[in-house]
């Protein structure tokens, strides 16, 4: 699911992640401590959950909370946009994603390769 790099020629302190979902690729550009915060980094939770929400790891063809087509979802302190993001691309109908206001552009920016799967 996951792929990391370094992007060269940027701050050494950013690292790009890409992640399968649901056949698209998700570009994740994370900076440990962004502005003061705990939301520049995916967080291997967020992995495993969207793993779980997949259904990969049980080898189900829906994830442990049944299908996410059609559900309404929220992601509260949703850092990189990850989660919620993955969330989107696994069906959820309607996907909301929150944050405090400096985490906003990180999500805005990892969404943007994903038109027109993504509103912004």
């Amino acid at each position: 699911m996951e792929k990391t790099q370094e992007e060269e020629g940027r701050d050494s302190s950013l690292s790009v992640r890409y992640f399968q979902i649901a056949g698209q690729t998700l570009k994740i550009t994370q900076s440990p401590g962004w502005k003061g915060t705990t939301g520049g980094i995916v967080w291997d939770c967020a992995i495993l959950l969207a793993h779980l929400l997949m259904g990969e790891e049980s080898g189900e063809s829906t994830g442990f909370l049944g299908s996410m087509k059609g559900k309404r979802i929220i992601d509260i302190g949703s850092g990189t946009g990850m989660l919620g993001i993955a969330c989107a691309l696994i069906g959820g109908a309607q996907v909301t994603l929150t944050d405090v206001p400096e985490q906003l552009d990180i999500i805005r920016f990892a969404s943007l390769s994903l038109d027109p799967y993504i509103a912004h």
